[in-house]
């Protein structure tokens, strides 16, 4: 959120990461299902666990590291592997997939190690 976005009250903590592979989500406080105290969505929130949660604070280099580079250095001793980015959109896949030109994101990072591997 922007500053202007978080000062009108619009961010809501609807979402909060609870260790390195988990995820809680609470309705927010102005949905439908929580200002009539609908007892069909947990008011305590839902969660969820994956392999690794990243915070939005989290770098191309730390996101790269924590994902990627395991499943590159397989590929590399002649594995398989399939990356791609799923989301709403500007949720910032692109950003993740391919980053700014001062810092690489998740493609250009596997393919500078592939092409240095090449001898």
């Amino acid at each position: 959120f922007t500053s202007a976005e978080s000062d009108i009250g619009m961010s809501q903590n609807c979402v909060t990461i609870e260790g390195p592979d988990t995820v809680i989500l609470k309705p927010p406080k102005s949905s439908q299902s929580n200002r009539q105290g609908d007892k069909s969505l947990p008011q305590m929130g839902q969660r969820f666990t994956f392999t690794q949660v990243f915070s939005p604070e989290a770098s191309q280099r730390k996101v790269f590291e924590g994902s990627v580079r395991g499943l590159v250095q397989d590929v590399l001793q002649g594995g398989n592997c399939l990356l791609f980015t799923y989301g709403v959109t500007n949720a910032g896949k692109t950003f993740t997939f391919l980053g700014p030109d001062h810092d690489s994101g998740l493609l250009p990072r596997s393919l500078s190690i592939i092409f240095n591997s090449i001898e």
